[in-house]
């Protein structure tokens, strides 16, 4: 069964130990982005264009993470990272709670 990764219990190993188990951690900052991605929508978009919209955004991004070979958690920090390079250059270590 699919599950968000909530990434404020989480460090690296605990990341990479899900997928060993079986357990599909998708990205809580992907699945949880319907309203920014909603934000970005015409102005005049009914609010079912705007939905189709955010779906079709959401599913695209799962998609590509979960094809990456770490999983989709870190499918999902690597997009992030080439995302935001276009913003602010390099990017933060992805966000992980420290270990111990």
């Amino acid at each position: 069964m699919p599950q968000t990764a909530d990434r404020s219990g989480h460090d690296r190993r605990t990341a990479c130990g899900l997928g060993q188990r079986g357990i599909v951690a998708l990205p809580d900052f992907v699945c949880n982005a319907g309203a920014v991605i909603g934000y970005r929508a015409a102005a005049d978009a009914t609010p079912d264009q705007v939905l189709a919209g955010v779906e079709a955004s959401i599913t695209d991004l799962i998609r590509e993470a979960l094809r990456h070979p770490s999983g989709p958690l870190a499918g999902a920090c690597e997009r992030a990272g080439r995302f935001l390079r276009g913003w602010w250059g390099e990017p933060s270590s992805p966000p992980y709670a420290p270990e111990g």
